[in-house]
């Protein structure tokens, strides 16, 4: 695998980290407004929300490193795009949870 291929292989797994994150924070969201409007809820699920995100988190940075390093050491024109699009996952990872929206 060249190292096009590469770095179009690592964004495509970044995107579904993020995409994969964001679900894992909705259903985090959802299980704390559930809990919210019924707390006497008999039925208790084990919430493996934070050991899910913190791999997530994990894998995410990890991929980003060898990313960067793809992109450090290529020509500067010829990754212009790819450049934009990874820091548009990063800045979108950074944030995720909070207000900020990032397009």
């Amino acid at each position: 695998m060249d190292q096009h291929q590469k770095l179009i292989a690592q964004l495509s797994e970044l995107k579904k980290i993020l995409e994969d994150a964001k679900a894992t924070l909705q259903w985090h969201k959802l299980k704390v407004f559930e809990e919210n409007l019924n707390p006497s809820n008999k039925v208790f699920f084990q919430d493996h929300t934070p050991e899910q995100f913190a791999k997530q988190q994990t894998n995410f940075w990890q991929i980003s490193i060898n990313v960067t390093t793809i992109l450090q050491t290529t020509s500067s024109n010829k990754y212009s795009e790819y450049r934009k699009e990874f820091k548009r996952l990063c800045i979108q990872f950074y944030y995720l949870g909070s207000d900020v929206r990032v397009y």
